[in-house]
């Protein structure tokens, strides 16, 4: 018989993840659940506090990387599970009720010198964002006319276009969690326009070329426990 209060406080915990193509590429992948922690032992979730030491970059509420969920129908438990748990789990009686998702590589030319401020479309890039436990490479997708814009400033701000079948295996997206920086500039488009504001995310760990200002403070993993 299942003991998970569903009415109960939510706790917060994580999963260790692994890329399956990648060993090196490993999160602490974070979040809530009402679960009672003794129905998923098997599932290797570890609670987390503030003086919780992640042994991998901490991540949260990110769109493309996210852990395997399993389920036990003695039980009715639908949860996250550990990578490296999950055939211990089914062992023990749960299926698996959800995949897990890594990004893959991708066939994207790094090359944006021919990029012009009519350029239509988009490419991904990222920079590098602390965490506690390491650090990601945040990824977005930029438009090409932006890069255009961006100019020469663009390895400056730490902004880099994914090159290797690892730079694509650790790229995540959308991460709520930590979240990397904003700098703008304003940037005349033509002689007689007055220009416009860019604005982007950007590498804190560099020094701001000339012309731009931090907009946006890092939000850093350690908000989670707030």
């Amino acid at each position: 018989m299942a003991i998970t209060d569903i009415y109960g406080n939510r706790e917060k915990r994580y999963v260790v993840i692994k890329h399956p193509d990648n060993s090196s590429v490993k999160y602490c992948y974070c979040f809530e659940t009402q679960v009672d922690k003794t129905e998923v032992t098997d599932l290797g979730q570890t609670p987390i506090n503030a003086d919780t030491n992640f042994p991998n970059p901490a991540i949260a509420g990110t769109r493309n990387v996210y852990p395997p969920r399993m389920y036990k129908a003695s039980s009715g438990i639908s949860s996250l599970c550990s990578s490296e748990h999950v055939a211990q789990a089914r062992q023990q009686g749960w299926g698996r009720a959800g995949k897990g998702k890594f990004p893959q590589p991708r066939s994207q030319s790094t090359e944006t010198t021919g990029f012009t401020e009519t350029t239509r479309g988009a490419v991904i890039v990222y920079v590098e964002c602390p965490s506690e436990g390491g650090s990601i490479k945040y990824a977005w997708y930029m438009q090409k006319k932006q890069i255009a814009k961006i100019g020469n400033d663009l390895p400056l701000l730490g902004i880099t276009l994914p090159s290797t079948d690892a730079d694509w295996q650790g790229l995540v997206f959308g991460s709520d969690l930590p979240r990397p920086p904003r700098a703008s500039k304003v940037v005349a488009a033509t002689e007689t326009d007055k220009g416009d504001t860019i604005s982007v995310f950007y590498d804190s760990t560099i020094t701001l070329p000339d012309g731009w200002i931090h907009s946006e403070d890092l939000v850093p993993f350690s908000s989670y426990y707030a």
